[in-house]
């Protein structure tokens, strides 16, 4: 992965959504992210999925998952 604004910018817009919509805590700082991980966008890639995956643990712990379930994909017309 290349370090490119698109690439930053992606990422920064994927924070966004995992701020806005996830518990509090399960994603550190972005100042944090550079002492834990490191400065590359894969760092924050890194800490960005395990902030999705403490959350879908937290929220299937809470609420447990019927391993039963299919799902089917829809597509969208153009």
């Amino acid at each position: 992965m290349k370090n490119d604004p698109d690439c930053r910018a992606a990422l920064h817009l994927i924070r966004m959504a995992i701020e806005e919509t996830c518990p509090a805590g399960v994603l550190p700082s972005e100042e944090a992210v550079l002492g834990l991980y490191g400065p590359a966008p894969i760092h924050e890639a890194e800490a960005l999925a395990k902030a999705i995956i403490a959350t879908v643990e937290k929220l299937t712990a809470d609420h447990p998952v019927d391993s039963n379930r299919s799902f089917t994909m829809v597509g969208h017309a153009d």
